[in-house]
């Protein structure tokens, strides 16, 4: 069975450079809450953020060209471990999958024995492919955000549809998540109302356009090896997914990524 790599449909993208400050909500603690809880974002990261970004990027593209290059193509087990959304644990799955590149010169994953899921997550996070995609391109090659500078910032907020936003953190020094959340009470208008004339609004304008909640509907954490001595570095080590269900319910979906 061949698997192929399906990269996240990002439908508006958000790259702002802006005063330390300035055009700043909440901090948004997305990391720390469940599904289900309201979300505040926060249109600016700090500059050590930015710099966690970039060395999280860093080690996705130092895994990309090892695959490439084809210097390491491992074994992955992948040691899946789920909770629905009555708090029921599951059987454990085990996997092996074996990564190559395809085709299109992008890594892949084959699998190779154990335990078949369509719960497995085997999209394979890279500095050109993968949820830090968009980021990565800006962040690692751009002179502004190089320079060592206590007022620049960024931030990443997409829009899928009216009452939709994705949004990507950075969480700690090995860690980044991506967020979707929904937000029912911004109507059609407004929205089309602050994409128009977001340009023409003030500061204190954009920045209260950021204010409305959304509620928390799935967030995915990435855990990477940062080892640089390590043959992995770069690899992603688990993989974490929380989905809200009802009633302040939600299902939890692990992944443990061993290499071999």
């Amino acid at each position: 069975m061949k698997v192929f790599y399906h990269i996240p449909l990002i439908s508006v993208f958000f790259l702002s450079i802006v005063s330390c400050g300035k055009g700043e909500l909440e901090n948004s603690n997305i990391d720390d809450i469940e599904p289900g809880s309201l979300m505040t974002l926060k249109s600016s990261l700090s500059e050590s953020e930015i710099n966690g970004f970039r060395n999280i990027c860093l080690a996705l593209r130092s895994k990309r060209l090892k695959l490439q290059s084809v210097t390491i193509s491992p074994t992955n087990e992948f040691s899946l471990k789920e909770t629905n959304c009555e708090k029921e644990r599951q059987a454990e799955k085990v996997a092996n999958f074996k990564t190559f590149i395809g085709s299109s010169n992008v890594p892949e994953y084959l699998f190779l024995n154990g335990v078949i899921s369509d719960s497995y997550d085997t999209d394979i996070q890279t500095d050109q492919s993968g949820y830090l995609k968009s980021i990565c391109s800006e962040i690692v090659d751009n002179d502004k955000l190089n320079k060592s500078d206590a007022e620049t910032s960024f931030s990443v907020i997409t829009y899928p549809s009216v009452h939709e936003v994705e949004f990507i953190s950075f969480s700690s020094p090995n860690k980044f998540l991506y967020a979707y959340g929904r937000n029912n009470e911004l109507t059609l208008a407004k929205r089309t109302e602050i994409e128009t004339h977001r340009a023409q609004l003030s500061e204190d304008a954009q920045k209260d356009s950021f204010k409305s909640e959304y509620t928390l509907i799935r967030k995915i954490e990435f855990a990477v090896e940062m080892n640089q001595n390590d043959d992995y570095y770069g690899f992603i080590e688990s993989v974490q997914k929380s989905h809200y269900c009802v009633n302040k319910k939600f299902s939890v979906l692990r992944q443990d990524i061993k290499f071999e």
